[in-house]
């Protein structure tokens, strides 16, 4: 005899699964008040990296309420952290999918060993807390993660 409750215990699961990270991550996207109208612009990253270490950070500021995730990257041929990249929530992510596919995600999708690229403003702080120590930290005006 087969449980009634397996089919509703299934659909809570997958929406708990999906409400931890508050912006779509599915193939489809929907447009989202952060990240309205935004698009892949394809051009010569700035750099590629992997990421060694990464941190969400959030809190009130001079200019109110932020949110970003902080990236410790290691950019070849260096073998260890050498760079530091700060994803504003609003800064737009993008995933390469199976067979090429270039799909909105967010940064709540990066994880630490993901292969990105990335693009940055100019923009250039050495000593940041939001990197390695006496490193480079960028800030992110778009980023692709390329493999996992």
């Amino acid at each position: 005899m087969r449980s009634r409750l397996g089919v509703p215990c299934l659909i809570a699961l997958a929406m708990v699964a999906v409400a931890g990270c508050s912006e779509p991550t599915t193939f489809e996207w929907v447009p989202s008040p952060c990240l309205s109208g935004s698009a892949f612009v394809p051009s010569v990253p700035d750099f590629s990296a992997r990421i060694t270490k990464l941190e969400v950070e959030s809190g009130y500021g001079p200019n109110g309420h932020y949110s970003q995730t902080n990236l410790w990257l290691t950019i070849g041929p260096a073998t260890a952290p050498n760079a530091g990249l700060v994803v504003a929530n609003r800064a737009p992510v993008f995933i390469r999918r199976l067979w090429g596919q270039i799909t909105l995600s967010t940064a709540c999708n990066i994880r630490p060993g993901d292969s990105i690229q990335v693009w940055h403003d100019s923009s250039v702080v050495y000593g940041s807390v939001q990197g390695p120590p006496g490193a480079p930290v960028y800030s992110a005006t778009q980023v692709l993660i390329v493999s996992r």
